[in-house]
C-alpha cells in the first residue's frame, strides 16, 4: 500500500509541474514586450526552414522508446534494460508524446509491480506485460472509459492467478477498476453480454443461459459475460451443450469465445456447455457453481487457466478432458473428481486436489504427461483404474495422511505410474530419526512457508 501511495503522490506532483508549467508559458515563459516579438519573428523567419529528424530510437532509463511512422510520437517498445520493480512511463520523449505500449515491451519483467503512464498512452499492445508475474498495480493518468479504450485485452498474458488494479482518474476523483483476483478481466468495465438466449425456469422464479442466439463475441472484445441476473432475476444454470458448436444453431466463427465470465448466481454448468469451444482460453466461475456438467469444457483446446471456487461439489465426466490446463488448485466443497475429468491435460504439472475429495474416477489423470508430483488428501478412499496411466513424469506423490491411510485406499487397476512414483507422508514435525540415526523410518514430507510440499531430509 505504500508502494501504491508514493507512486500515486509521484503520478499527482508530475500532473502539478505540469500545470505550473502552462502557467509560466502563458504568462510568456518569463520574457515579454520587444523580447517576445522578437522571439516569435525569428520563429517565423525560421519556421520555412526543414526542421531537424527525430531521434528513431531513444534509450532512457533502461527503456527503448521507437519513434512512430507519423514521425510525431513514440511507442515504448521494450524494456530489456529495466531492472526495477516500480516504472513511470514518460509522458514525452524529446519533446514528442509517448502513445503506445509495444507488443511484448515489458514481456519478462518478473519483478514488476506497478506502471504508471499518462492518458498520452492511445494502445497497449495485447502481450505488452506478458510474464510480468509480480504485476500488481497500474496507474492509468485518465479516466476507466479511456482505459478500456486503450487496454483491449492488455493483462491477458499476466500471471493468470494475479490480483491487478487499475487506478483511473474519472471527474478528478481517483477510482478503482478492479481486477479478478483468478483472471485478469476488468470487472469494473464488464457488462452482461447482449444477444444470450434465455428461457425462464420452472416456477418462472430464475432463468437458464440457453445458447448465443444473436450474440457476436467478435464485437464484444470476444468476452462473454453471463450475469447473474437477467429482468431482475436469478441466472441460475447453463443449459446442455449451450455454446457448444455443435449445439448452438446461431453459432458461427464470429462468435468465438477468448474470456468467460460466469456470474455468482449461476449454479449449475450443464453438460458438454461448453464443448468444442476451442478458442476459450481463461474462464472465470462464480463463487455459486456448485456443478461442472460431463464434458462442460472438454475439447476447449485452447483453456489454459479456470478457477474452480469453494461452492463446487462435483466435476463430471471429461469434465476438463482434452484441455490445455497448465495449474489448477480445486475448491475446499469438491468431493468427487469424475471418470477422464483431466485426461490428456498434456500441459498439466501443478495440481492440488482439495482435503474433501474421495474419489477419483477411472482415467481421470489418464495422459498428463507433464505431471511430475500430486499432493492427495486424507479424505481419499479410492483412485479409479487408469487414473494415472501414462503420467510418465510422475514421481512423487504427497499424501496428506499416514502411510496406514495409504494403504488403505482402494487403487484400481493400471496405474502403473501410480505405483512406480515415490509416496511421501505428511508429517508437520520433523519425524523422528531410526535406530542408527541416519535418517528417517519412511518418507515424509511438510509444507515449507509459502505453502510448497518440501520432503523431510536428515
Amino acid at each position: 500500500m505504500k508502494k501504491k501511495n508514493n507512486l500515486i503522490l509521484t503520478l499527482l506532483s508530475v500532473c502539478l509541474s505540469a500545470v505550473l508549467l502552462f502557467a509560466v508559458t502563458a504568462c510568456g515563459g518569463g520574457g515579454g514586450g520587444k523580447n517576445s516579438d522578437k522571439n516569435s519573428a525569428d520563429k517565423t523567419e525560421k519556421s520555412d526552414e526543414p526542421a531537424d529528424m527525430p531521434t528513431s530510437e531513444v534509450v532512457a532509463e533502461g527503456l527503448t522508446y521507437t519513434l512512430n511512422v507519423d514521425n510525431a510520437s513514440y511507442t515504448l517498445t521494450s524494456a530489456g534494460g529495466f531492472f526495477g520493480t516500480e516504472v513511470t512511463i514518460p509522458e514525452k520523449v524529446e519533446g514528442l508524446k509517448v502513445t503506445a505500449i509495444g507488443d511484448g515491451a515489458f514481456s519478462g519483467c518478473a519483478d514488476l509491480e506497478s506502471v504508471s503512464f499518462s492518458a498520452y498512452v492511445k494502445k497497449i499492445e495485447s502481450s505488452a506485460f506478458s510474464g510480468c508475474v509480480s504485476l500488481a498495480s497500474i496507474l492509468f493518468d485518465g479516466t476507466s472509459s479511456q482505459w478500456k479504450a486503450v487496454s483491449k485485452g492488455a493483462l491477458w498474458n499476466i500471471d493468470f492467478y494475479k490480483i491487478c488494479t487499475v487506478y483511473c482518474f474519472d471527474k478528478n476523483e481517483k477510482t478503482q477498476s478492479w481486477y479478478s483476483d483468478e483472471l485478469p478481466v476488468p470487472y469494473a468495465l464488464l457488462t452482461e453480454s447482449e444477444g444470450l438466449s434465455y428461457e425462464l425456469n420452472e416456477g418462472r422464479a430464475s432463468y437458464t443461459v440457453t445458447g448465443i442466439g444473436t450474440y457476436e463475441a467478435a464485437s464484444n472484445d470476444n468476452i462473454v459475460v453471463i450475469p447473474a441476473l437477467y429482468n431482475d432475476l436469478p441466472v441460475t444454470a447453463i443449459a446442455e451443450s449451450a455454446f457448444s458448436p455443435s449445439g448452438a444453431q446461431d453459432y458461427q466463427p464470429e462468435n468465438e469465445i477468448y474470456f468467460l465470465v460466469i456470474g455468482d448466481n449461476v449454479k449449475t454448468i450443464g453438460n458438454n456447455a461448453f464443448y468444442n469451444c476451442k478458442s476459450i482460453k481463461y474462464a472465470l466461475l462464480g463463487n455459486g457453481v456448485t456443478d461442472i456438467g460431463d464434458g462442460a469444457f472438454n475439447r476447449c483446446t485452447s483453456l489454459e487457466g479456470i478457477n474452480v471456487p469453494d461452492s463446487v461439489n462435483t466435476i463430471g465426466v471429461s469434465a476438463f478432458e482434452n484441455t490445455n490446463l497448465k495449474s489448477l488448485t480445486l475448491g475446499a466443497g469438491v468431493e468427487s473428481i469424475g471418470a477422464r475429468a483431466f485426461k490428456n491435460c498434456n500441459k498439466l504439472n501443478d495440481f492440488n486436489i482439495s482435503e474433501n475429495v474421495a474419489d477419483i474416477g477411472d482415467g481421470a489423470f489418464s495422459g498428463c504427461g507433464a505431471l511430475t508430483d500430486i499432493t492427495l488428501p486424507a479424505s481419499l478412499t479410492s483412485i479409479g483404474q487408469s487414473s494415472f496411466a501414462n503420467c510418465g513424469e510422475l514421481t512423487s506423490i504427497y499424501f496428506c495422511g499416514s502411510e496406514e491411510e495409504w494403504n488403505g485406499v482402494i487403487i484400481g487397476e493400471l496405474n502403473d505410474s501410480l505405483a512406480a512414483a515415490t509416496k511421501y507422508f505428511y508429517s508437520e514435525a520433523e519425524p523422528a530419526l531410526n535406530a542408527v540415526g541416519t535418517g528417517y523410518d519412511g518418507n515424509f514430507w511438510h509444507y515449507d512457508e509459502d505453502g510448497k510440499p518440501v520432503v523431510w531430509t536428515k
